[in-house]
């Protein structure tokens, strides 16, 4: 091989190798640099006022419910996530892509408040207002001793209140913030819960709550992430129920 052609061989592996790294760099640095799609927004009441602790809640499969009833139709959507509004009525939450969404925002002493939106990298804020039900707003004191929040967790008291009558476990669970009860299954801001406990014994399923009564509850304890005495690899938090002693 005379100079001519090893010139040749070594301008044609430069030119493979240049070309197999612009495909792995083409590839990766999109992926770097991509946009997380987000929606956010505030909760208020009729009055202005910010609601703290409201879960909202991401559908997917608005476009199929349109023109329905939004509380029958919720069972035929597919769950996205959930988050939870901060003291100053403030959430945030991850869309996985663009396209039509049902926004679901609850709290336990407001009435539920739907919406359908086109969220894409250019939409804005997206806010509710929250109209108190006016039955649950005298048995539930959310600002005094019935719900206590610290860091990462809150516990409620619901031996007295009347959210509870004629409702099952499920039902009342579903009432409760980051909460969503769907398909037998239990979800803390979108992740399926890791551990149910009901009077210190954990259960096997999500799905034996709705044959319990929730007229039966005493206090519930949601912990956002199962903390170091559980395996790192439980990731959906804790569900601490406690019945009323006969």
């Amino acid at each position: 091989m005379d100079k001519k052609d090893e010139a040749m061989k070594g301008e044609n592996t430069y030119k493979a190798i240049m070309a197999c790294l612009a495909g792995l760099l083409g590839g990766l640095l999109p992926a770097f640099g991509q946009e997380v799609l987000k929606i956010e927004g505030c909760v208020r009441d009729s009055l202005g006022d910010a609601v703290p602790y409201a879960t909202v809640v991401l559908w997917q499969g608005a476009g199929e419910v349109a023109g329905q009833t939004l509380l029958g139709a919720a069972d035929s959507l597919k769950l996205v996530g959930g988050s939870v509004t901060d003291t100053s009525g403030y959430y945030r939450l991850e869309v996985p892509e663009p396209g039509r969404y049902l926004l679901q925002c609850k709290h336990i002493v407001y009435r539920s408040v739907w919406q359908e939106a086109e969220i894409g990298f250019d939409s804005g804020d997206l806010d509710f207002v929250m109209v108190p039900d006016s039955e649950m707003l005298e048995e539930v004191e959310v600002k005094g001793t019935r719900i206590r929040f610290t860091a990462g967790e809150y516990k409620i008291n619901l031996s007295e209140s009347s959210v509870v009558k004629n409702r099952t476990m499920s039902e009342t669970l579903n009432l409760l913030p980051g909460l969503v009860y769907k398909d037998g299954k239990l979800l803390l801001d979108g992740q399926a819960v890791s551990i149910i406990y009901l009077d210190g014994r954990e259960l096997q399923s999500a799905e034996q709550l709705r044959w319990l009564n929730g007229e039966d509850i005493e206090n519930v304890e949601v912990q956002n992430q199962a903390g170091s005495a559980y395996s790192s690899t439980l990731r959906g938090g804790i569900v601490r129920i406690e019945t009323k002693k006969k």
